[in-house]
């Protein structure tokens, strides 16, 4: 008898050890962060991007951060639509905030204002978009966009590093 008891408690010990250990456990992440250098890593940043696109159609999340900027992406319906957002003032201090300007060539390349809702009802506080992205030049479409965004709107330094983070 008093060897089931003690048998007991030990297998109690290690059971109660073995799921202290899993709840311990963290989950493996799945978010993969590239650099790059604005200067001498352009073209590299554009192939991997636009293969990104192509081989990844439904991204959780990708997100592009320079300076005080960001941009992010998401991929929806199989990779035929791209939803991005642009940091907006709400974000910003105001040393680095978007003037009228800057504004109105967000504006020309179709983003919605924050806080506008789209023809779903959704609203975010960000500048937003949704891209069509069916085929290779929807794809450098949206990447010349994008280069537009960094370099014309929030004056990318040319010495910048690019942080990539995606899911």
């Amino acid at each position: 008898m008093e060897f089931k008891i003690l048998a007991g408690i030990i297998i109690g010990v290690f059971v109660l050890f073995a799921l202290f250990r899993i709840l311990k456990t963290k989950p493996v992440s799945k978010e993969i962060t590239k650099e790059y250098n604005w200067k001498t890593n352009k073209e590299k940043f554009k192939t991997e991007f636009i293969q990104l696109m192509t081989k990844r159609p439904i991204l959780n999340y990708l997100v592009i951060d320079f300076g005080e900027y960001y941009l992010q992406y998401q991929g929806w319906n199989n990779g035929t639509e791209f939803y991005c957002e642009t940091v907006s003032n709400t974000f910003l201090e105001s040393t680095y905030q978007l003037n009228d300007l800057q504004i109105k060539k967000l504006n020309n390349l179709n983003f919605s204002n924050p806080n506008t809702k789209d023809s779903e009802g959704n609203a975010s506080p960000n500048y937003s978009k949704l891209y069509k992205s069916n085929n290779d030049p929807d794809r450098i479409k949206i990447f010349n966009e994008l280069i537009f965004i960094m370099s014309d709107i929030y004056n990318l330094n040319s010495n910048e590093i690019l942080k990539i983070r995606y899911e």
